[in-house]
């Protein structure tokens, strides 16, 4: 797995698409990036992934990089079971787009969690 991920399932939410609940699993994971690289760098590169890779993943409702403040992100992937998230995250180690949107971060690891109450999603 890339980062120290965190796999959660969501028992609701309102899908604004849709308008209805709906009942899916995520996964979060913190990094920085690496000290030359920069926030374009970043955005580009996960374009790129998304459309080259993530964008196969049947499973996948969302992914999204999160900025929670300056040069702490989270990487957030939706799919429609906590399983389908972590299948989905067990794949970026053998992708050659992750790899290279892996190779301009560093995985940042948390002793716990607190409470993330405003950020600003970066990429859509």
């Amino acid at each position: 797995m890339p980062y120290n991920d965190i796999f959660l399932d969501i028992i609701t939410a309102k899908d604004t698409k849709m308008g209805e609940q709906m009942q899916k699993g995520f996964e979060i994971g913190f990094f920085k990036r690496k000290i030359e690289v920069n926030e374009e760098q970043i955005i580009t590169a996960n374009k790129e992934m998304e459309k080259l890779f993530l964008s196969k993943e049947k499973a996948l409702v969302r992914h999204m990089i999160i900025k929670i403040e300056e040069n702490l992100y989270a990487d957030v992937t939706i799919a429609n079971t906590k399983n389908d998230a972590q299948k989905i995250c067990e794949k970026w180690t053998k992708n050659k787009h992750a790899l290279s949107f892996l190779d301009l971060i560093e995985v940042v690891k948390f002793e716990g969690l607190e409470m993330l109450t405003f950020a600003d999603i970066i990429n859509e």
